[in-house]
């Protein structure tokens, strides 16, 4: 694994997991152009490194690599929230705390996955999941 690569692969794992799931709406993924059609469901992406911290310096030491990996559930707000819901569940249940996160020779683990409220516009209802991600790199 190597520091100058472990975000690009880890965005790549979360892409990867995330579509696995069945039924997963269209996507945007950040850096694509897109344009959202009224009344289709779409999720976005926006993945971020938080933090390389040094835990041990020296041959063998090695850095913690925080990053947030954030998906937002796009529905049109006319169609209740049954869907939208059990998407973002289908999300969590596949970003559980432990779940091993690989992509080329990286790889990394789910810390947390938190699940905001539904937020209303006049033409979609949101719904955001952050997954929070560590991986660690030699010093």
């Amino acid at each position: 694994m190597s520091a100058t690569t472990i975000h690009g692969d880890m965005r790549a794992a979360s892409r990867a997991r995330l579509l696995s799931i069945a039924g997963l709406p269209d996507q945007q993924w950040e850096g694509r152009d897109y344009s959202a059609t009224k009344g289709t469901p779409y999720v976005s992406e926006s993945f971020r490194p938080i933090a390389s911290d040094v835990r041990a310096t020296g041959v063998g030491g090695t850095i913690a690599h925080s990053m947030n990996s954030s998906f937002t559930l796009h529905y049109p707000s006319n169609a209740g929230t049954l869907a939208i819901e059990a998407m973002a569940g289908a999300i969590m249940e596949a970003f559980r705390p432990g779940t091993a996160l690989s992509y080329s020779t990286s790889s990394g683990v789910v810390l947390k996955a938190e699940r905001g409220p539904l937020l209303q516009e006049p033409d979609w209802i949101n719904c955001s999941i952050t997954i929070n991600i560590v991986a660690y790199t030699s010093n």
